[in-house]
């Protein structure tokens, strides 16, 4: 009998197959966290500067803060409530709020 030393050819593909997959499925999970936090981080930030219209409401300012770049604000007014609307991204994301006016 002789003895063999080392790995076979099929052994090393194998293995190359297997690491390459792991790695492939790490990248895109990478991937898929970065735009969850991106999304995250403009939505919070769309938030906050609803955070500050709705402070300028509050204290009855006149001028109302302007929207960070690359953000569209829309406000509407009925006789009941105002609705404010904060987009991005083309509009395809939005934060809405709404506020029920006092009969007072």
């Amino acid at each position: 009998m002789s003895k063999h030393q080392g790995f076979t050819l099929m052994e090393v593909l194998v293995s190359l197959m297997l690491m390459t997959t792991v790695v492939l499925m790490l990248v895109e999970q990478q991937l898929k966290t970065r735009d969850i936090i991106n999304h995250l981080i403009w939505r919070i930030q769309g938030s906050q500067y609803l955070d500050q219209v709705d402070e300028a409401f509050y204290i009855s300012e006149n001028r109302l803060p302007l929207p960070p770049s690359n953000y569209h604000f829309d406000i509407r007014q009925s006789q009941k409530k105002i609705i404010l609307n904060v987009t991005w991204f083309k509009k395809s994301q939005s934060i809405i709020r709404s506020y029920e006016l006092d009969a007072n």
